[in-house]
C-alpha cells in the first residue's frame, strides 16, 4: 500500500512539472531560433540559392537538346503560368543557345559559382551545431549537394504530373514530398559538416522540414501561380525574379527554424537526447568561427 502511494505521488508529481517543463522548453526553443537571427540566414540562403541555383539550371537547360525555346523550356520546367511565358521570352531570346546565353567563360564561371549556396548552408548548420563547417578541401560535398538538390526538385517534379488525375494523388503526393525532403534534409547537414553531427541527431530536424514542405508545397501551388502572374504583368521579368526570391525567402526562413527547433529538441529532451546515442555540442562548447 506504501509502494502504490509513492508511486501515485511520483506520477502527480511529473503531471505537475510537464507544464513547466513544456513551457521551458518552448522558451529554450524561442530564444535558440532568435540567437540565430533567422530573417538575415534565410535571406542570405535566399539570395545565394537564387543565384546559384537559377543560373545553373538555365545552363543546363541551354547545353541539353531541346525542340523548343529556352524561354519555354524554362517556364515548363518551373511551372509558370501563360502570362508569364511572354516575361521570360523577353528576357531570353528564343534562339538563344549555349553560347548565346552564358559563353564558354560564362559556363564555367556559373559551375564555380552555384558552390556559394553550399557554402552558406555548411555556414548555417555549423552556426547551429557549433562545429566547423569543411573549407575548400571538401568543395566536392558542395558540388554533391547541389546535385541532391537538382535530382530531388525534378524527382517530385516528375512525381507531381505523375499524380494528376490519380485517386491517391494527393496523398501520396504529400507522403513522397515528406519522405524525401526529410531524407534530404537529414542528408544534407550529414554531408556538409563532414558527419561531425550523427545520423539520429539530424534526423528531428529532417523530419520537421519533411512536415512544412507538405503545407509549403500546397501553399506554392496557389500563391506562385497567382503572385507571378501579377509580378509578370506589373514588372516583367523583373517582377518574376522578385516573386522567386520572395519564395525562396520564406523556404529558407523555414528551414533554419526547424534546423534550430530539431537541434533544440535533441540538446534539451533527455529521451531523444539519449536516442541520438550522441554527444551534441552545447551552444557554449566552443567557438565555431566566423560564420
Amino acid at each position: 500500500m506504501h509502494k502504490s502511494r509513492r508511486v501515485a505521488a511520483l506520477r502527480r508529481t511529473a503531471l505537475e512539472r510537464t507544464p513547466a517543463s513544456v513551457v521551458r522548453l518552448g522558451t529554450t526553443v524561442v530564444r535558440a531560433v532568435v540567437d540565430i537571427e533567422p530573417f538575415d540566414r534565410a535571406m542570405t540562403l535566399a539570395a545565394q540559392a537564387f543565384t546559384s541555383i537559377f543560373p545553373l539550371v538555365i545552363a543546363l537547360a541551354a547545353v541539353l537538346p531541346r525542340g523548343q525555346s529556352l524561354g519555354d523550356l524554362i517556364a515548363d520546367n518551373l511551372d509558370v503560368p501563360p502570362s508569364t511565358r511572354d516575361a521570360l521570352e523577353a528576357a531570353i531570346p528564343p534562339d538563344a543557345g549555349p553560347r548565346g546565353v552564358f559563353g564558354i567563360v560564362g559556363v564555367v564561371v556559373v559551375l564555380v559559382s552555384s558552390t556559394s549556396y553550399a557554402r552558406a548552408l555548411a555556414r548555417m548548420y555549423g552556426k547551429v551545431w557549433r562545429v566547423r563547417p569543411p573549407g575548400w578541401r571538401s568543395a566536392w560535398r558542395w558540388v554533391l549537394m547541389l546535385a541532391g538538390v537538382v535530382l530531388g526538385a525534378g524527382t517530385l517534379r516528375l512525381l507531381e504530373r505523375s499524380a494528376v488525375g490519380e485517386l491517391y494523388g494527393p496523398a501520396g503526393q504529400a507522403l513522397v514530398t515528406l519522405v524525401l525532403n526529410a531524407v534530404f534534409w537529414t542528408w544534407v547537414p550529414r554531408l556538409l559538416l563532414i558527419r561531425q553531427v550523427g545520423w539520429r541527431a539530424l534526423m528531428p530536424g529532417g523530419l520537421l522540414m519533411g512536415l512544412c514542405a507538405i503545407v509549403l508545397s500546397a501553399v506554392s501551388t496557389l500563391y506562385l501561380r497567382l503572385a507571378l502572374a501579377s509580378s509578370a504583368e506589373r514588372y516583367g521579368a523583373l517582377g518574376v525574379a522578385f516573386t522567386y526570391i520572395s519564395w525562396l525567402f520564406v523556404l529558407s526562413f523555414v528551414l533554419v527554424v526547424t534546423t534550430v527547433v530539431g537541434a533544440t529538441l535533441i540538446r534539451r529532451v533527455p529521451l531523444l537526447r539519449a536516442w541520438a546515442r550522441v554527444d551534441v555540442p552545447e551552444p557554449e562548447a566552443r567557438d565555431p568561427g566566423p560564420a
